[in-house]
């Protein structure tokens, strides 16, 4: 299994937007709608005076929102195990929705690991030493 990442932060963006629940839910939704991803539980925390964070599990693993709308940011975490091209769906459909003037994506790829060998065998190995 391979985990896709896109961490983007969104700049210029509309302070109004940004700061409403229901446009997080909207996102959070039409994202994980365009990845074909299965939301698990969506949760959306407004901070005071401003300001909110928002983030859906997914069986596949996550999408998180960020704003400060005093200075029109926005900052996204998107990781999942369906694939760069699912990923980078869900990651163009927020760019659709969320109204900004720029964004800076990383993209990042963590491929799969074989299993560390079990517990016993790393024991006996240093025994041997």
């Amino acid at each position: 299994m391979n985990v896709s990442v896109i961490l983007a932060t969104f700049e210029g963006c509309n302070a109004k937007q940004i700061n409403s629940a229901d446009f997080f839910e909207e996102v959070l939704k039409a994202a994980a709608d365009a990845g074909s991803f299965t939301i698990l539980h969506t949760y959306i925390h407004p901070f005071s005076p401003q300001g909110l964070t928002g983030a859906a599990v997914l069986a596949e693993s996550h999408i998180t929102l960020h704003s400060w709308p005093e200075t029109g940011t926005l900052f996204i975490d998107l990781a999942t195990c369906s694939g760069e091209e699912a990923t980078w769906a869900a990651f163009e459909k927020i760019c659709e929705l969320v109204e900004h003037q720029s964004v800076r994506p990383q993209s990042l790829q963590c491929p799969s690991r074989p299993a560390p060998p079990p517990l016993s065998l790393i024991t006996h190995r240093n025994e041997l030493k």
